[in-house]
């Protein structure tokens, strides 16, 4: 037979979570765990997604990537604090999160010589067709509900498309941004979202070079102007991408959708495929990886890497 709790004890333990609740924003939930599960019990509240209700710990990364794709799908519940958690996941995803390689004229690891503030705006300013894999995967996600590029490779497989809404009319219509504001209704896609028809999808990031997978994307060109200029930088663009109906995944506001293609791998091939073909300096490691040999390219003496107009093979 299990023991009672205290009396003294469970009250202490629920005006501890009221203090909890004040202090980060997050509302209690019923159901919610009191005081941390014994498995968790070394992790400070620092580490926790939500430290009011002790759910969606994060001591490890492999917990931080976990506590993403779970809330992803929960966040309706928590009202205002939902972005309290997000943005409290975001940061433990970006603490675990490895700049990409970047070398200098030399070769030297540019990793190894600067702090790393700088080489997260190092890893953030750099095209994709720059990066290996391994930096396009530890690519850390903007701070405006985007996810990284393996949660995308999850959700494609995971979650509902938009592709899967067109059986439901009603469904397909509040995805499209029917209930939102006047410039995201982009409900005359309706029937391009049923044929399977390509979308062009649109972002506003600033020091973004391109659509990354697990990025926040919209069909509304005016809805990502209008984002731009929130974000005050003169220099924000404004990109753009064709994709398929099944390669965005509503995020549940309506209106809004991560770029989830099945691979983020085949996307950053793509991505190296298209610089090439526009004569791009695409370093000579990312094309090592790609399986591209000395004899596809023509080498460039005072680059560090290799520029090629045209490909002998297809990617």
């Amino acid at each position: 037979m299990t023991a009672a709790v205290p009396v003294s004890a469970t009250n202490h333990a629920h005006t501890a979570q009221k203090q909890r609740a004040a202090r980060y924003g997050i509302p209690i939930r019923p159901g919610g765990h009191l005081t941390k599960p014994a498995a968790f019990a070394h992790v400070p509240d620092s580490e926790w997604g939500d430290p009011v209700n002790y759910a969606y710990p994060m001591p490890e990364k492999e917990h931080a990537d976990d506590a993403a794709s779970r809330f992803a799908g929960e966040q309706a519940g928590y009202g205002k604090g939902a972005s309290v958690i997000a943005a409290r996941i975001r940061r433990r995803q970006r603490h675990f999160a490895e700049p990409a390689a970047r070398t200098d004229a030399k070769g030297t690891d540019l990793r190894k010589t600067l702090p790393v503030p700088v080489l997260v705006s190092l890893a953030k300013a750099l095209p994709a067709y720059q990066q290996t894999r391994d930096g396009i995967r530890a690519h850390p996600p903007a701070a405006d509900g985007s996810i990284t590029p393996l949660q995308a490779e999850h959700h494609h497989r995971h979650l509902p498309s938009l592709a899967d809404t067109a059986a439901d009319p009603n469904a397909l219509a509040h995805a499209l941004g029917r209930d939102g504001p006047a410039e995201h209704n982009m409900t005359h896609l309706a029937n391009r979202v049923r044929r399977g028809a390509p979308l062009t999808i649109y972002r506003a990031g600033h020091r973004e070079r391109e659509i990354r997978p697990g990025g926040v994307v919209t069909l509304s060109l005016a809805a990502a102007r209008q984002q731009a200029t929130a974000q005050a930088h003169a220099s924000t663009p404004v990109n753009s991408r064709v994709v398929a109906p099944h390669e965005l995944t509503p995020v549940g506001n309506g209106r809004h959708f991560w770029y989830t293609p099945a691979s983020v791998d085949d996307w950053h091939r793509t991505e190296v495929g298209r610089a090439l073909r526009t004569g791009q300096t695409v370093p000579r490691h990312v094309l090592r990886e790609q399986g591209l040999s000395q004899g596809n390219v023509v080498a460039l003496k005072s680059e560090p890497g290799i520029a090629m107009p045209t490909m002998s093979r297809a990617l």
